[in-house]
């Protein structure tokens, strides 16, 4: 490979493309991370050529480009193996300025134009842009270098006159860099905009300068775009799958363009979804990497750690060496799909109940094995089979976690249970409740009802839990305890949890004269027995407040079949609290019931 240091002026004056493999992730930079630091180097270099001598070129950085062969009558190509979002960007800045140049009727518009647009040598439109972008990105990159300016890139998008974003990373950093640049050449009056255009265009031309290496016929591109990208970069496991995956495809001699719409499309084109950072445990993580771990784990029937999934993924594929590229496009898009409707079932039914109560509890391990559920009870007639089948992996989650049981084995347990499933020839239900019945240790066991309500009855869970899982325990009696005759109302989204026998009982909840009192009162006052949901404004409202007061505020203003228990309690004590405990445990064990 030859390394050489070049200046845009070089890199883009020629008639030349250079095309963004379909492989490669869409555009990702934004504002805070990339825009706002690059434009800074440009201005910082535009700022010494106007007040000294220093004409000292700026580095932005290296790009690795792969020359095609080119047909006789096209134009000379290269591949962006690394660097297609610098490119992408810096054409974007310099289409900014040249609009710009237009807008204020500076000569240098013809000059920045030179940079951005090739002279068509046939009837291939594609053959206009210098940078040629992925296939998610091209609709958006074309608009915009050909839009001419910022009202019109608006227009497209059906924005304000006056919008700064019109929420798509490709126009809003034309958007950014034109707002940018006119501020710069607008900072010393008028009078100076010349010397500044001047000014711009050096530095555009010569001033920033970028490492370009180009391959020779016997470099490994694929080796080298994984050997980049390996640390310390940006890049997501998902997006070096995704490079392997399309340049075997590519050595496979098949048909990339279509393999790609076919199969990795939807993941490009959903990127707010897929790349949306969520939280597991303590850390933050995008969803699609969150995807791929689970579903590398299903596939591999291992546990696969969160910091090897590509090399995890690409032993997998040279351990399947009888399927091709387009069966593992073709399998990540099938999981991929049922992933995301994990996300998209509605509220009102079970699988929507299932997965809201599995995000409160934290519990995504049981997730590569729901897609191997929701895989094989895929079909209408699956239905009842399948919710069968949720709400005793949900029973079985929720009896442990308020019994206080440990989380550590789940992923072995998960993956056995899968084991199990395949093993044996009866039904699936049939198959996951023999097997969760017959687990016995700690780490794995169902419980009973007994145990189960002992710990209903006492544990502390306002304390022990945070408060989503509480208020997701409470919610779950309130929609249990309601009928065809109640009216379909969704819980509101405000609502926290009430202490009926306040934390602050000193003033107005004077001890009975027994025994250990307090130390009773304290070991109840935490348990779901004591425990209601009311609104935020009517639990600030009440605070400590005695009783008869507090119940008949509550009545007045709650609508809550929970709360419509207290309409003839006319005392709240420590025995209450075990009684009412043990009426919403009647509902609990229903809600989260246990086959024997």
């Amino acid at each position: 490979m030859d390394a050489n240091p070049r200046s845009l002026k070089t890199i883009f004056e020629s008639q030349c493309r250079y095309l963004v493999p379909l492989f490669q992730r869409s555009y990702v930079w934004n504002e805070t991370k990339q825009w706002e630091p690059l434009w800074e180097d440009v201005q910082a270099v535009a700022e010494r050529y106007l007040n000294s001598a220093d004409h000292q070129p700026h580095f932005l950085g290296a790009v690795v480009l792969e020359q095609l062969h080119n047909p006789t009558g096209t134009l000379d190509s290269r591949q962006i193996i690394d660097g297609q979002q610098r490119l992408t960007t810096l054409q974007l800045l310099i289409a900014a300025a040249r609009d710009l140049a237009k807008e204020l009727g500076s000569p240098t518009e013809s000059r920045f134009g030179f940079l951005t647009m090739n002279q068509l040598v046939g009837d291939q439109m594609e053959e206009l842009f210098k940078v040629w972008p992925t296939n998610v990105d091209r609709p958006h990159f074309q608009q915009v270098m050909q839009a001419g300016s910022p009202t019109q890139v608006r227009i497209l998008y059906k924005a304000k006159s006056d919008a700064p974003s019109v929420k798509h990373l490709i126009p809003d950093a034309y958007l950014y860099f034109y707002k940018q640049i006119k501020q710069w050449l607008n900072s010393d009056g008028a009078e100076a905009r010349t010397k500044r255009w001047e000014v711009l265009q050096n530095t555009i031309y010569n001033g920033l300068i970028i490492v370009v290496i180009d391959l020779n016929l016997n470099d490994n591109s694929q080796v080298i775009f994984e050997t980049l990208n390996a640390r310390g970069t940006p890049l997501l496991a998902i997006d070096l799958v995704k490079n392997y995956l399309l340049h075997q495809a590519e050595l496979e001699h098949k048909p990339i363009e279509e393999l790609h719409d076919k199969y990795w499309l939807p993941f490009d084109a959903n990127d707010k979804f897929w790349r949306q950072e969520i939280r597991q445990g303590r850390l933050k993580r995008p969803r699609i990497e969150l995807y791929l771990q689970h579903y590398l784990t299903l596939m591999v029937g291992t546990e696969v750690s969160a910091t090897n999934l590509f090399v995890a993924f690409r032993d997998h594929v040279k351990a399947n060496k009888d399927k091709d590229s387009e069966i593992h496009l073709a399998a990540l898009r099938h999981y991929g799909d049922i992933f995301k409707s994990f996300y998209e079932q509605p509220a009102t039914i079970r699988e929507g109940l299932f997965f809201h109560r599995i995000e409160v509890l934290d519990t995504t391990t049981v997730f590569p094995f729901l897609l191997h559920v929701f895989d094989r009870l895929s079909k209408p007639q699956d239905d009842d089979q399948r919710r069968s089948v949720l709400t005793d992996l949900e029973s079985f989650l929720v009896r442990r976690a308020v019994c206080g049981l440990t989380t550590k084995n789940y992923n072995k347990l998960f993956l056995e249970l899968k084991q199990h499933l395949e093993s044996n020839s009866v039904p699936i239900l049939t198959s996951v409740r023999e097997f969760l019945l017959t687990q016995k240790g700690d780490s794995e066991r169902w419980p009973d009802d007994e145990e189960f309500y002992v710990a209903w009855k006492t544990e502390p869970v306002y304390r022990r839990f945070n408060q989503s899982r509480v208020r997701m325990l409470l919610e779950a009696i309130e929609l249990a305890m309601r009928t065809g005759k109640t009216e379909s109302v969704a819980l509101p989204s405000n609502l926290s949890i009430e202490h009926l026998l306040p934390q602050g009982w000193g003033q107005h909840w004077p001890l009975p004269d027994k025994p250990d009192a307090k130390e009773i009162r304290e070991s109840r006052l935490h348990t779901i027995g004591n425990l209601t949901l009311v609104t935020d404004k009517l639990n600030s409202t009440m605070s400590n407040w005695p009783w008869l007061k507090k119940r008949d505020y509550i009545l007045e203003h709650s609508v809550l079949r929970l709360n419509q228990l207290f309409q003839k309690t006319k005392e709240w004590d420590e025995d209450q609290i075990i009684e009412r405990g043990k009426a919403l445990f009647e509902i609990a064990k229903k809600v989260w019931p246990r086959s024997s």
